[in-house]
């Protein structure tokens, strides 16, 4: 037995293989699962946001008993593998509640209960469920889950309480997770004693989802559905948030325990400023749909929404930042000689990897917040590829470059507006925005070339400073920097607003042109300044 294991942890799988198996494994248990647990929101197949929802949901599973396994053995690569060829036991549960019933199946479900029916439930893992509930099949799914941990536990170390510690902290995690809808709607609810049976439970997270963006950001106003499949709609949206913010933060943990050297040096190479822009685009236009539409209904299925959008604009910047880097390595070896690809700290490869991840799961995020929030973040990133990417690599063009930066300022801002605006229209964004947005920041943006000035000029990039040269260009792109400030009030006739404008701009001109060049100096002001702009709006 512990040959076998051993000859399983030293497989080498690439990560698109384990992606593919991993996703395979999961399809395989979707198909098995229509069988055997049918409902009236599935007459017949799973829609892609139930699809989408129980992936999350596997794979914080996965994720979860990964380091929970590394706590009592140690090498989580090792773990992965032999966990990857395991996960093949998720295909029971179905299978064995076909058997028992003779072929008809047994409604599979969260487990829905309030506080004192949790406790109960901890102990039987399961109970009563209007919608079906912990079945048969899981719950013996769920024993050879333990059994197999213990095994694989004893083998590795012989040790014996290791293996009865692994089997107790391991059932606390998958009860966790097949109750997580509990804990959410008990937090929520302050503790409220109310909630007692399963439907209410449900009914008060369903509410909750209801009552916030989330039905129109995900249902087309075209759309007809079932009230069960609304209802189904709804709650698939509401927990996958969840599902998706603890699940990002278990990639994390997993990738720290895997390669710290490659996570640090990601963590390093995020150029916070620059998200932190593009989240306060976000932000921006969100408080411009505030306004015009005078939605003040917020709840916490908003604000888990809106962490999923930031972490899905984070992946969006990264998968950015990574084929820019790619791209401008002779550049970086010249201008920024810290970039993770020039000292080493990441090769080609591990940079390619990264971006695959951040790339899928950027899309699994946007489709979770609807195809506005897909559709806009496919452009934010079709525009910095083109940017940065041979053979358009369209950075070499001036004025192109800075406006196809712009059309990414412009993409982040009408997501925030959009997640907020109900009727979903593109006649709803302003035109005043626009204007201000594509003007102000194709002249803005010309500030990034300062820092890439030996790089840009050995690699033969056109931008204002290697066209003009240091003494012209610099100042030039001082001037542009100012400018940019004045469009706001310029474009929307605003005298209250000329007057920070104007310090904005002279503020934004020294930052440009004052030596040694800083750019955090030309962000400071452009942080403040927007911040003075939002406080106007609200």
């Amino acid at each position: 037995m512990l040959s076998i294991i051993e000859k399983l942890e030293n497989i080498e799988i690439s990560f698109g293989q384990w992606a593919a198996a991993f996703s395979g494994i999961v399809v395989i248990r979707f198909f098995l699962e229509m069988f055997s647990s049918p409902t009236a929101a599935f007459p017949g197949a799973l829609d892609m946001a139930t699809a989408v929802h129980y992936f999350i949901w596997f794979l914080g599973v996965f994720l979860s008993m990964t380091l929970v396994l590394r706590i009592f053995v140690g090498d989580i690569t090792k773990i992965s593998r032999v966990m990857l060829f395991s996960f093949l036991v998720i295909w029971f549960g179905p299978i064995i509640d076909l058997i028992r019933s003779g072929g008809t199946g047994y409604v599979m479900a969260y487990i829905f209960a309030g506080p004192r029916g949790l406790f109960a439930d901890i102990l039987s893992l399961g109970g009563t469920s209007p919608f079906g509930g912990i079945t048969f099949g899981i719950k013996t799914e769920i024993v050879i889950i333990l059994i197999g941990l213990a095994a694989y536990v004893f083998l590795k170390t012989k040790n014996f309480f290791k293996a009865i510690g692994v089997v107790i902290l391991s059932y606390l995690v998958i009860f966790i997770w097949l109750a997580l809808p509990s804990f959410l709607a008990i937090l929520l609810s302050l503790g409220a004693t109310g909630m007692t049976t399963s439907a209410q439970i449900f009914n008060f997270l369903v509410e909750i989802f209801a009552r916030s963006h989330i039905p129109g950001n995900i249902i087309r106003p075209s759309e007809q559905l079932s009230y069960p499949a609304a209802i189904n709609a709804v709650f698939n949206a509401g927990i996958s948030y969840l599902f998706y913010i603890i699940t990002s933060a278990l990639v994390v943990a997993w990738g720290w325990f895997w390669r710290q050297d490659i996570i640090r040096a990601l963590a390093k190479n995020i150029r916070l400023r620059r998200l932190c822009h593009y989240w306060l685009m976000v932000a921006l236009g969100m408080a411009v749909a505030l306004v015009t539409y005078k939605e003040s209904v917020w709840n916490a299925a908003d604000i888990m929404a809106i962490i999923t959008m930031a972490t899905v604009f984070a992946c969006a910047w990264m998968f950015a930042v990574g084929t820019n880097d790619l791209a401008d390595t002779p550049i970086d070896a010249v201008t920024n000689a810290d970039r993770p690809l020039v000292t080493g700290d990441l090769t080609a490869g591990d940079m390619k990897q990264a971006n695959t991840i951040f790339f899928i799961w950027m899309l699994i995020g946007g489709f979770l917040l609807g195809y506005w929030t897909l559709f806009l973040v496919a452009c934010f990133t079709a525009a910095y590829y083109v940017y940065s990417v041979p053979p358009l690599r369209l950075k070499r063009v001036p004025i192109l470059a800075t406006l196809l930066i712009s059309l990414v300022c412009l993409t982040a801002t009408m997501t925030g507006f959009f997640f907020v605006d109900p009727a979903k229209l593109i006649s709803d964004f302003p035109k005043q925005l626009v204007l201000i947005i594509v003007i102000a920041f194709t002249l803005f943006a010309n500030m990034k070339d300062i820092k890439d000035i030996a790089g840009d000029r050995a690699e033969g990039i056109m931008t204002i400073p290697t066209v003009f040269g240091d003494k012209h260009g610099i100042p030039l792109v001082g001037i542009l920097t100012g400018l940019s400030f004045l469009v706001v009030p310029a474009v929307l006739r605003s005298t209250t607003l000329l007057i920070p404008s104007i310090i904005a701009a002279v503020l934004g001109y020294w930052a440009v042109v004052a030596r040694p060049y800083r750019e955090w100096k030309v962000f400071g002001v452009y942080f403040l300044y927007t911040a003075a702009i939002l406080l106007f709006l609200v």
